[in-house]
């Protein structure tokens, strides 16, 4: 095709091949995109989930959370001849609003910064579900673990 002929029926080569550069662009960034969701930067998935340890505590949590959705956190607890008083933070308590706790509490007592969960003593780990709904967007600081060494991590809230 001649440059005239061009011409003639609006053909304009350099616009035609930024276009098709911007195209390739925009495929790259969807593709991204949806390997970021299905790997969990979006919340459920394997990119989402982390854990922390301290003294002989696991604490397994999502670090992407979605507002009122509820999400877990499973806590694995050392084998203890004394009962164990599991520290919950006050974040976990009032801006993400503890629903349930697996199994059972024996008792539960106040503490000036959330609440110590107390569970019977065993010879064996103790696997705990703490099952909360974010009640705010943005990033939360929780603190979880034993009375006086609690594990801090963050959590990002989504809509």
């Amino acid at each position: 095709m001649t440059d005239e002929h061009r011409k003639l029926i609006g053909v304009d080569k350099a616009f035609e091949e930024r276009w098709w550069g911007l195209m390739r662009m925009m495929w790259i960034l969807m593709a991204v995109a949806i390997a970021g969701g299905l790997s969990g930067a979006c919340g459920r998935g394997p990119a989402a989930r982390a854990h922390a340890s301290q003294g002989g505590v696991e604490v397994q949590y999502e670090r992407v959370a979605r507002y009122q959705t509820p999400t877990r956190l499973t806590m694995t607890l050392p084998p203890s001849s004394q009962a164990r008083r599991l520290f919950v933070g006050d974040t976990l308590l009032d801006r993400i609003q503890l629903e349930s706790v697996l199994p059972r509490p024996e008792r539960t007592e106040a503490h000036r910064d959330g609440a110590i969960l107390v569970f019977p003593a065993g010879g064996e780990p103790a696997r705990i579900v703490l099952v909360a709904q974010p009640a705010s967007i943005g990033v939360e600081t929780q603190r979880v673990g034993l009375e006086g060494a609690p594990i801090s991590f963050r959590q990002l809230v989504v809509p």
